[in-house]
């Protein structure tokens, strides 16, 4: 509580640390104070991981394009419902050193904008979505031209494009240990399963199908 109250005082917390910064993303989560004025406070060029929560009430677009420009040797970011990140904020040309992406409710994003940015980042080692709408299967394509031979963790989960034609680039990726597909707007069939898994089964240590009522 005492950190929200003087959270917009960004200055007075001078050096707060990694292990602080995390602490103070998830306090401000719960009372939605993280805003344009105050997320600087968790921007560096140290950067090597970044985790903001709840982070869809005050942000500006403007917050979303300097998250990109002030954090330029990130390799992890994980966003919950970053709701301003738009096509003109995804950062297609800038995080150069991205390999772990981790977004809820990237909503608006639509599929020319994934694209360029999956071209712009190759060698991905986990790419993490739920809940964006406009992820499409020539999105998937990207992704797998640039890191199927990097990508060890994938989540696409209630993706409303995802189907069975997804199956097929999904099971080109070379070691996929974790794979999340729960809650689609269309079940996967049994037969397209069948198929992944004999691709990609012996690697995984994690699948979710939740969701696929079509699945016997």
């Amino acid at each position: 509580q005492v950190v929200a109250r003087h959270i917009d005082d960004v200055e007075a917390f001078g050096d707060i640390g990694g292990l602080n910064m995390e602490a103070i993303s998830k306090a401000l989560s719960k009372t939605r104070r993280l805003t344009s004025d105050n997320a600087p406070l968790f921007y560096s060029a140290e950067n090597k991981r970044l985790s903001m929560y709840d982070a869809t009430t005050h942000l500006t677009l403007d917050a979303c394009t300097a998250l990109g420009h002030l954090n330029p040797n990130l390799t992890t970011l994980k966003l919950d419902f970053y709701g301003p990140l738009n096509d003109a904020s995804s950062w297609t040309n800038s995080l150069p050193h991205l390999v772990s992406l981790e977004l809820l409710g990237p909503f608006l994003i639509r599929e020319a904008a994934w694209i360029a940015f999956l071209q712009a980042h190759p060698n991905m080692e986990a790419f993490l979505i739920t809940q964006s709408p406009h992820f499409s299967l020539d999105c998937l394509a990207a992704l797998i031209a640039s890191s199927k031979t990097t990508l060890h963790r994938l989540r696409l989960r209630e993706v409303g494009k995802l189907c069975n034609a997804f199956v097929e680039p999904i099971a080109e990726i070379v070691a996929l240990e974790y794979l999340d597909l729960a809650e689609p707007a269309e079940s996967l069939t049994d037969d397209a399963v069948i198929a992944l898994l004999s691709k990609v089964g012996t690697t995984l240590t994690h699948l979710d199908l939740s969701g696929h009522g079509a699945l016997t």
